[in-house]
């Protein structure tokens, strides 16, 4: 059988970084922002899956932030355990891709408590780093 799916690219892949890692982040459900409403989603109907931020450092508004969603209604399932039930029988779920204009890097950052990211130098990620000292720059009073 063949597939014709497009598929979202997995974390860490894709093109030429110099740079590449993980991130994870905590929604914050009580505080700043909701991702659902800035997407326009109601949460009734769907789940936010993952998304894509991309921002340039020489041009601060022109942060792109894709939102990839199931539509839960649309493929049957109302619980986390028939999505994953589904997800395996259909071998991924569907989802849409959308493109969150007029929303930036920032105001993505707000709907979450917190937020951590790391990179590595590609060049050199197969390799463990070891920390032989730890500094402050600069220099903080004790």
């Amino acid at each position: 059988m063949t597939d014709n799916r497009e598929y979202v690219e997995k974390p860490g892949t894709g093109g030429y970084r110099d740079w590449i890692g993980t991130a994870s982040a905590e929604e914050d459900i009580v505080n700043g922002p909701d991702l659902y409403e800035l997407a326009g989603l109601d949460r009734s109907k769907w789940s936010i899956l993952g998304m894509n931020l991309y921002a340039s450092g020489r041009f601060p508004d022109k942060d792109d932030v894709i939102v990839y969603a199931v539509n839960t209604e649309e493929i049957g399932v109302d619980t986390f355990d028939e999505m994953q039930a589904y997800a395996a029988r259909e071998n991924g779920l569907p989802v849409s891709s959308i493109m969150l204009h007029d929303v930036d890097l920032r105001t993505v950052i707000s709907c979450m408590k917190s937020v951590h990211i790391h990179f590595r130098h590609s060049g050199h990620i197969d390799y463990p780093l070891f920390i032989t000292e730890r500094v402050d720059h600069p220099a903080q009073e004790k």
